[in-house]
């Protein structure tokens, strides 16, 4: 086998290792996502987040109780996590992640989900204060 055909094997087999390495370094953070039902009505919560590759399934949220899940953003930062939210009368859908958003904002995403907006938890201020529109 000549040098280059040796050289191409020996980088397929580190990715192959790579991939399969927990710990690697060149992974990103495990980044932890929770959801908080903070709907001034005192209402159940539906929630059913998802992202390209991952169904989470449907979970229902208690008035003041969470639901969290946890992952690695992919290597190219493409990562999305988008979730629909259900109570009484209202249906809204939200980008609860995205890496090219978040990946330096947060690692622990806490979300309140009100009525009127989802509204991300700033660790600089440490007050929900990092609101969007539905």
């Amino acid at each position: 086998m000549d040098s280059s055909k040796s050289s191409l094997l020996l980088l397929v087999a580190l990715l192959l290792l790579w991939g399969r390495c927990e710990s690697s370094i060149f992974q990103k953070h495990k980044t932890h996502v929770l959801i908080r039902n903070d709907l001034q009505e005192q209402l159940d919560m539906t929630v059913h987040c998802k992202s390209k590759d991952d169904d989470l399934g449907v979970h229902v949220i208690p008035p003041g109780g969470s639901y969290g899940f946890s992952f690695r953003p992919n290597f190219f930062c493409t990562t999305l996590f988008w979730c629909d939210f259900e109570w009484s009368g209202a249906s809204r859908g939200y980008k609860v992640y995205s890496c090219q958003r978040d990946y330096n904002r947060c690692f622990d995403c806490t979300w309140s989900i009100k009525s009127s907006s989802p509204c991300l938890y700033n660790a600089k201020t440490s007050q929900y204060d990092l609101c969007d529109n539905w």
